[in-house]
């Protein structure tokens, strides 16, 4: 027998005729060690240029994520900037810090997420040759685990679903490979390695890296908004913008200054150049709600110039109704919620109007329902189910909480909400019917006690919105619909009256605080009066102001008035005074009784007839002043009144 032996990668033994058994022992060559890859970057944006730089928010997260083992989060308004940040803080993190991984992770889908953990794989050369069928989520857990890795950065980005992170994948028999896991425990807890999560959804990233752990994403500061404008406004040179800066500085806060938002915009007016400027594209957006909504939802052209996620919308009003179908998805309720949240007046929504008729029977649902019907119970667990719904509103930064029982919400996310509802058929109707029906049981149908003043006006702004919508409403009808229903016009009709009887009561608050502000100013110069005269006359007029400034305040109005001429008679007895200190003489006592005299008869006015003696009086005065002041004249050869 013949045998030979076959070395190389192609080992073998190669035997010729043979009748017995043969038996021989193979040891594979060991693994040639490579060079492990240097530390680089998977992030898939390049480094914008525009950039706006936000010193104290980078500062924050470099120094986070500086710290070994470290989980931050970054969660805000759907086109507020955060994976802007993210990207911006992983190339300033590199040039810092060369000889660190920065790993990029989409978190929108499990599809994404697995595709970036082929990424890694790949540019750290993490090997599966002999099993093509290796999980790969627990090779890069491995490797991320392990000392060859180094020190890493991974940014796991649009954290906005966290479900499928956090649930077990259901078997799949095709795939061998399938993580056996949920996907966030593949990456690991480690002192090597920080994370840096993005998302909209709050709540959602606070599970990931903790309440302690957030940094909240708010709009740009004005300044930033306008430089952020500039720099993505690309117009030929011999076009260009003659809008002044107040006009830019309206643009930025109309669009709430989101940087998305004003990217958008830039992108359209450079788009649509020379036909577009920014007063142009503002007056459009201004013009009326259904112009203003085109203009948000108006997907760009260079998707490239926003550094955005390819799968990502580029629209400010595409990426928030997105958001919206999500919660709709998961949370019905909270979107039923936002539907009729959208159509009060953003400033203040106060919780009494928020109750909607459920889906199946006559009876309303929501805190503000008929308590009588329902038992302690049941109001314990709408109660829940009310607060959760805020929960998860707020945490996509769609509403904002300013007490326990109020809201506001963005112009822009009630003008998308809308724009939302339109695209699902009856939705719109629907919801601002409710709206109606809403305001008309909650507004007071008289003003009697503070308690109604204070609920009118609070819902008052609502209701003079219902103008706009029938406005709205019209121009979108083919047919020219009716501007106005008998329901829009009864709460218009009571939002008015409401409007009349505040407006009296805060013009009798104003003149109530005016007659006590001139009261005391009288008061206060009748005591520098006083030391010049005699102790008869001092007495007389003390005992008239005290009467005055101590009865009770019949009429406001008048009073306001009369008290308003004393106190130009008594600029020049001032003057006067001060005149006759220098000369060294006392005022006679035939004027200071002129002047109780006026006082007592203003004093005594207690009906409209009293007005017009009362101010026949106030002239008698002024004219035995200005008899004293013509005699001052000739004693001293100059007046004192003006």
């Amino acid at each position: 027998m013949t045998s030979i032996s076959i070395d190389g990668p192609n080992f073998g033994l190669q035997v010729g005729h043979n009748s017995g058994n043969i038996s021989a022992v193979f040891h594979t060559p060991p693994d040639r060690e490579k060079t492990p890859p240097s530390p680089s970057s998977t992030v898939p944006f390049d480094r914008d240029p525009d950039f706006v730089d936000r010193p104290e928010i980078l500062k924050q997260i470099h120094e986070s994520i500086s710290k070994p083992g470290a989980r931050i989060g970054l969660s805000g308004l759907g086109g507020v900037g955060k994976s802007q940040l993210a990207i911006e803080t992983s190339y300033r993190h590199r040039l810092q810090n060369p000889d660190i991984w920065i790993f990029w992770v989409y978190a929108g889908s499990v599809s994404r997420f697995e595709q970036s953990f082929e990424e890694i794989a790949t540019r750290a050369g993490i090997r599966r040759q002999r099993d093509p069928e290796a999980n790969i989520y627990e090779l890069v857990e491995a490797w991320l685990n392990g000392e060859k890795s180094g020190k890493w950065v991974l940014v796991l980005d649009n954290v906005d679903d966290d479900r499928f992170l956090r649930e077990r994948p259901a078997p799949d028999p095709k795939r061998q490979n399938r993580p056996n896991k949920p996907l966030l425990n593949y990456i690991p807890k480690t002192s090597r390695g920080s994370i840096l999560v993005t998302g909209r959804n709050e709540g959602a990233v606070v599970k990931i890296v903790g309440r302690r752990n957030l940094i909240q994403i708010k709009h740009l500061p004005e300044s930033e908004a306008l430089e952020l404008l500039n720099k993505k406004l690309i117009l030929p040179q011999d076009q260009t913008e003659t809008s002044n800066l107040e006009c830019s500085k309206r643009l930025v806060k109309e669009l709430e200054f989101l940087p998305l938002a004003i990217a958008q915009a830039a992108a359209f007016i450079t788009y649509f150049s020379p036909r577009y400027s920014v007063s142009q594209y503002l007056e459009k957006f201004l013009n009326n709600d259904r112009g203003a909504i085109m203009l948000l939802e108006h997907e760009l052209h260079e998707k490239d110039s926003l550094n955005r996620d390819w799968e990502a919308e580029n629209s400010i009003g595409m990426t928030w109704q997105i958001s919206f179908d999500h919660i709709a998805r998961v949370r019905p309720s909270a979107a039923d919620l936002l539907s009729l949240m959208c159509f009060f007046d953003r400033n203040e929504i106060p919780e009494c109007v928020l109750f909607l008729p459920p889906k199946s029977t006559s009876e309303e649902k929501g805190l503000q329902s008929d308590s009588k019907k329902r038992s302690h119970s049941e109001m314990e667990d709408l109660e829940q189910e009310f607060v959760a719904d805020v929960a998860i509103l707020r945490d996509f930064a769609f509403v904002t909480i300013v007490h326990s029982r109020s809201f506001t919400m963005h112009r822009l996310v009630q003008l998308i909400t809308q724009a939302w509802l339109k695209k699902q058929l009856g939705k719109f109707d629907f919801y601002y019917t409710q709206f109606i029906n809403n305001l008309r049981r909650e507004f007071p149908r008289r003003f009697r006690t503070p308690e109604d003043l204070a609920k009118g006006r609070v819902l008052s702004p609502s209701i003079f919105q219902i103008h706009s919508f029938a406005v709205d409403r019209r121009r979108s009808s083919a047919f020219g619909s009716p501007k106005i229903t008998s329901g829009e016009y009864h709460l218009l009709s009571m939002a008015v009256f409401y409007e009349k009887q505040a407006r009296e009561k805060a013009i009798l608050d104003f003149l109530n605080d005016e007659m006590v502000l001139h009261t005391q100013r009288l008061c206060d110069r009748m005591a520098e009066v006083t030391p010049h005269l005699a102790s008869d006359s001092r007495e007389m007029l003390l005992h008239n102001m005290q009467s005055l400034t101590t009865e009770n305040k019949v009429d406001i109005t008048r009073r306001f008035s009369e008290l308003a001429i004393s106190e130009e008679r008594l600029d020049g007895v001032e003057n006067m005074l001060h005149r006759l200190d220098e000369s060294g003489q006392n005022l006679t006592l035939d004027f200071t009784k002129e002047l109780a005299t006026g006082l007592e008869k203003l004093k005594e006015i207690s009906s409209v007839s009293d007005v017009n003696p009362a101010i026949d009086q106030t002239r008698r005065i002024l004219r035995a002043c200005e008899e004293i002041d013509n005699k001052f004249a000739q004693l001293f050869g100059f007046r004192t009144l003006p």
